[in-house]
This record gives structure tokens, sequence and C-alpha cells, in this order.
């Protein structure tokens, strides 16, 4: 059990200096911050056209925050321009 502890602390301690550093955009700047993964094992591909629907069904949790909701189809949009495909083949619906 002992071992168990100390194993998890050391781990725990170390999962930052493995994080990566979310970068804005490049479709949407002011949020939806993304990761570059250098090699992925899957590209996108950029010949599709992306329909995608997203449901926001609850409200922020003050008027002055932003709609976590918003922010995953900023997220979405930018995953998926840095990806190269063509903005114009990103299509995003958001339901209210």
């Amino acid at each position: 059990m002992r071992t168990t502890l100390v194993i998890l602390a050391l781990l725990s301690s170390a999962t930052p200096a493995f994080a990566r550093q979310r970068a804005a955009g490049p479709a949407i700047l002011s949020s939806g911050a993304v990761f570059e993964v250098a090699n992925p094992d899957f590209r996108t591909p950029t010949d599709m056209e992306y329909k995608v629907a997203f449901e926001i069904s609850q409200a922020s949790p003050s008027p002055d925050q932003v709609n976590v909701a918003l922010n995953s189809v900023a997220r979405f949009i930018n995953m998926h321009a840095m990806a190269g495909v063509p903005r114009e083949k990103i299509r995003a619906a958001v339901v209210v």
C-alpha cells in the first residue's frame, strides 16, 4: 500500500512536466484553444465537409462568462482548421 502511494505521488508531481500548452486559433482566437499534435496516428481528411450540430441545454453559471458549450464549438472549428480543413468545409450549428 505504501509503495502504491509513493508511486502515485511521484506520477502526480511529474504530470505538469508533460503537459502541453494550449494554443489559440487558428480560426477563432478568443476561445476554443487546442493542442497541436506533431505526428497524429490518424490524419483528419481535409477533402470532406464537416457538418455538426451542437446542443446547448444549460446556461452559463453567470452572465459574464462564455458558455462552455460555445467553447466546445470553437474548439471543434479550431481543431479541424489546425488539421488543414478549409474553413468553408467546416459547418457548425448551435441549437439552443
